[in-house]
């Protein structure tokens, strides 16, 4: 059994250039570009002028780099288009905070090695659960063999999840939901630290930024009457057990398991990583590593860990 424990791509401060191609612009990097977001952006009537400067130049200011050659980026009044080289679409955040790496740098909206490890291990339409599934992208590709069952709790996420999956033409084989995974179904609140680390947290912390919902992943299957999970992709800054524990029964047909692991975030909710490895050796698993280089090891978990 399969348990691929990988670090998510830094996401790049807007995308360190952008270039505008092959016009008059295309002599002072970016000039282009920045003409044409002002113009897109500001055609738009649902935020105030003053929210609309405020955006633009939280946007400029991330300027500082090259964009991946082909790639086609914009912006619009309902956030950053991106059309990345493996052809799938994106709209993100307003100001671009989500870009990933591998976008700004390659071209692909995610690292190549971590989906093809899993869509080899994926059978012909297996069922997926795509947990902290953000603006979409590891679901676009897994849609590919599998249906995809994503969840995303914070609501401007979700809603961007729900316009890429549809953008993409991906209605049939992503179904996306606005709730957090946990061993409980309940109510919980979400804190905001950054584009990158949205965190579960009591529903009465004065932290959190909105109400959400969390629920059983074997309650949310039983009612679906969909028996077997084939793979489980979690994001979700250390609750990767809970919702581990949430799948009850379902971890009996050992789905492949493709999990970010970092102890720091693992250790708020009361637990050690080498707890999580542990229940999941005794369950048969073994491990491979993706590293930011491209690389695949299997490797024991503790050398794992040193590179988390």
């Amino acid at each position: 059994y399969l348990m691929a424990c990988y670090n998510t791509p830094h996401s790049i401060p807007m995308n360190k250039v952008l270039r505008d191609g092959h016009n008059f612009f295309s002599l002072v990097p970016g000039v282009g570009f920045i003409i044409r977001s002002v113009r897109n952006y500001f055609l738009g009537k649902d935020k105030s002028w003053k929210w609309k400067v405020r955006d633009l130049v939280g946007l400029f200011s991330r300027v500082q780099g090259s964009l991946a050659d082909g790639v086609e980026l914009r912006i619009t009044n309902n956030g950053t288009f991106v059309k990345a080289l493996d052809g799938f679409q994106y709209t993100f955040d307003t100001e671009g905070r989500q870009i990933p790496e591998t976008i700004m740098k390659g071209g692909d909206s995610l690292d190549k090695s971590e989906v093809e490890y899993a869509l080899e291990r994926l059978p012909m339409d297996g069922v997926v659960v795509d947990a902290g599934a953000g603006v979409g992208e590891y679901a676009m590709h897994l849609s590919a063999k599998g249906m995809v069952h994503s969840f995303e709790p914070m609501e401007t996420q979700y809603e961007l999840l729900r316009s890429n999956i549809k953008r993409n033409n991906l209605a049939h084989r992503i179904r996306a939901n606005r709730y957090a995974l946990w061993n409980e179904s309940g109510r919980f609140g979400i804190t905001h630290l950054n584009v990158e680390d949205n965190r579960l947290v009591k529903a009465e912390d004065k932290r959190s930024v909105e109400t959400i919902h969390a629920l059983r992943l074997d309650e949310y299957f039983k009612e679906k009457e969909i028996y077997k999970v084939d793979l489980v992709k979690a994001d979700i800054q250390g609750a990767e057990f809970q919702m581990i524990m949430g799948l009850g029964k379902y971890m009996e047909s050992h789905p492949a398991l493709l999990l970010e692991i970092v102890p720091r975030c693992i250790k708020r909710f009361g637990y050690e990583y080498s707890e999580l490895f542990e229940y999941l050796i005794g369950l048969g698993y073994g491990y491979v590593g993706f590293y930011e280089d491209g690389t695949v090891h299997k490797e024991h978990y503790d050398e794992m860990i040193k590179h988390s």
